[in-house]
């Protein structure tokens, strides 16, 4: 077997979750061949999936010393830094990304996520609409978009956002809880406890949703409710 072929059975293992198998035979190749930018992106990709985000840094930087000209290891080392919290370094990596592929909508996505995170909300808002600019129906970007406009206190904007979200992707959860929480900042807090417990009920498990319903089911005087 030549190194394409055990790659692409890599990446099979991969895509299938077997991440041991598929770790191991990265590992071959690199032993062959040291330069083998593929086999180290996706093994930081790896790192990465698994939380080991400073070896996914790592191996990335590896990757693009060998191949500096590929827009998907910079997006990917940018969310391995975002993981860590290097927010300035995330986005100066997205945005090497967009230089190489500025008509890719998840680019210009991740570089908001990024600037969200670090607090340049104007910037992150730029960026969403970027995205949506390529990609109209990009759910994501209207869920994050409103997201930041809440943050940002322009409530009847993250409303409409994240309803567009939801056009697109009725059972996204995310974008009902984040709906449900510009609604209660709106004062509209019957609307908002629909949207929030429409959020719990897609995503059981995910506590903040249930929080967030608790609060407005207070705020609203259903105390029972809240405490349940």
């Amino acid at each position: 077997m030549n190194t394409q072929q055990a790659f692409q059975r890599a990446l099979e293992h991969h895509q299938s979750g077997r991440l041991q198998e598929a770790e191991t035979i990265y590992r071959q190749i690199l032993a062959a061949e040291p330069q083998h930018a593929e086999a180290l992106h996706y093994l930081g990709i790896i790192a990465h999936q698994v939380g080991r985000n400073d070896v996914a840094v790592e191996l990335i930087r590896q990757a693009i010393a060998f191949h500096p000209t590929a827009p998907a290891l910079h997006c990917n080392l940018g969310l391995a830094l975002e993981k860590l919290h290097r927010f300035d370094e995330a986005i100066a990596a997205y945005g090497r990304a967009i230089a190489l592929e500025p008509d890719c909508a998840d680019n210009h996505y991740n570089l908001g996520n990024a600037l969200k995170d670090r607090g340049q909300l104007d910037d992150a808002v730029a960026a969403y609409r970027q995205a949506l600019q390529i990609q109209p129906d990009h759910a994501m970007s209207h869920n994050n978009l409103g997201h930041a406009l809440r943050a940002r206190g322009d409530f009847p904007g993250a409303i409409a956002a994240c309803r567009r979200a939801l056009q697109i992707r009725p059972d996204y959860a995310e974008a009902h809880g984040n709906l449900g929480n510009a609604l209660r900042d709106a004062g509209r807090l019957d609307e908002a406890i629909g949207a929030l417990r429409r959020a719990a009920e897609l995503h059981p498990a995910l506590a903040l949703a249930h929080y967030n319903l608790g609060n407005a089911l207070q705020e609203h005087g259903r105390w029972d409710e809240a405490v349940v």
